[in-house]
């Protein structure tokens, strides 16, 4: 999208790997967000608690820029945004 609209001249093709529809883009179960597909602790194994609360700060700035993108390119993508709760089980 970014790239296109940078250079709007470019013809742009996206070929799966495998086959259409074999990975991520054949598995979209209608899901918008800006979590972690693992915990927090496995992330701080190859970064920093500050590397780490920054990329989950950007991850959630995606979900904004998603919303933002579709409304403004007027993509009925039938998005409803709705509160996510996380919580410690265990101590800090």
């Amino acid at each position: 999208y970014y790239l296109k609209k940078a250079r709007p001249s470019l013809r742009i093709v996206l070929i799966e790997r495998e086959f259409a529809g074999f990975g991520a883009s054949g598995r979209n179960g209608g899901w918008l967000s800006g979590g972690f597909g693992w915990s927090r602790e496995k992330y701080l194994k190859n970064s920093t608690r500050q590397g780490v609360t920054a990329m989950q700060k950007a991850m959630a700035g995606c979900v904004d820029e998603v919303i933002r993108v579709a409304t403004e390119e007027g993509i009925d993508a039938d998005i409803r945004r709705v509160d996510n709760l996380t919580v410690a089980t265990n101590p800090a």
